[in-house]
């Protein structure tokens, strides 16, 4: 990248503007946080699809596992993660290689779902982020680590 400075001489280089969009705890998700129908998520992701083809960077935040009331203050480095946030977790990256969805969206009835996503603005963003996905696209995984015993930083890249 290049700039320009003053008199036209050469300046730091600058950096190139792409408009984004931020889904997660605190984000415009908000707008929709009571709707009781958590497919309508997955809906979203999928109605936001032209805005990733015209090159917005869509990004969504939250933490699948997300249980500050068990957290362990000892092990920030995640060396001990309790085993039932490691199962959710698990399960989580399990479905999305899998492209299920509609389990994902159906998380309420799953066994650890009460201890590993307490409340749903912490999971709820993953949601839209997995309807951006295109058929047969890739879903990497970033970040597999669980902090705390119970705070999952699982991160996912699609595309």
């Amino acid at each position: 990248m290049t700039g320009s400075g003053p008199a036209g001489g050469a300046g730091p280089a600058r950096a190139e503007r792409r408009s984004a969009l931020f889904i997660g705890h605190g984000g415009p998700r908000n707008a929709i946080v009571d709707n009781p129908v958590s497919r309508a998520w997955t809906e979203l992701g999928r109605a936001l699809r032209p805005l990733r083809r015209e090159g917005v960077l869509v990004l969504g935040s939250g933490k699948i596992v997300h249980n500050l009331a068990l957290r362990d203050w000892e092990d920030a480095a995640g060396a001990r993660p309790a085993p039932w946030a490691r199962g959710f977790d698990a399960w989580v990256a399990d479905r999305v290689r899998a492209g299920d969805h509609a389990a994902l969206a159906g998380s309420e009835a799953h066994l650890l779902r009460p201890l590993a996503a307490p409340a749903r603005e912490h999971f709820l963003p993953l949601l839209p982020i997995l309807g951006l996905r295109e058929e047969g696209e890739a879903v990497a995984c970033l970040c597999e680590r669980i902090v705390m015993g119970s705070l999952s930083m699982r991160s996912l890249l699609v595309g």
